[in-house]
């Protein structure tokens, strides 16, 4: 997925397009880590559904309104980082 844009729209219409960070499965689920094109830092975390795709898409973004799996995604997404960040070489 590496350069992967794609455009999110919010409830109140604003639209932002965000770098599609990575996919990943828990809990036997599809989440999506999603980041704007910005020096904010932010991430967002969204869940993959059949059921909310697009007409150009497979797959939808659905919102994780649920704390506990919210905390969940939130852990196993910060796991793969660290992960990612014990693979990288030393300088």
């Amino acid at each position: 997925m590496d350069d992967e844009k794609i455009l999110l729209e919010f409830d109140d219409g604003e639209e932002i397009e965000v770098d599609v960070l990575g996919t990943f499965e828990t809990d036997g689920r599809e989440y999506v880590a999603v980041a704007p094109d910005d020096e904010s830092g932010d991430v967002f975390l969204f869940r993959l559904e059949e059921s909310a795709k697009s007409e150009d898409n497979e797959y939808g973004l659905a919102d994780i309104t649920d704390d506990a799996e919210f905390e969940r995604v939130s852990a196993a997404f910060d796991a793969l980082l660290e992960e990612g960040e014990d693979d990288e070489p030393e300088e």
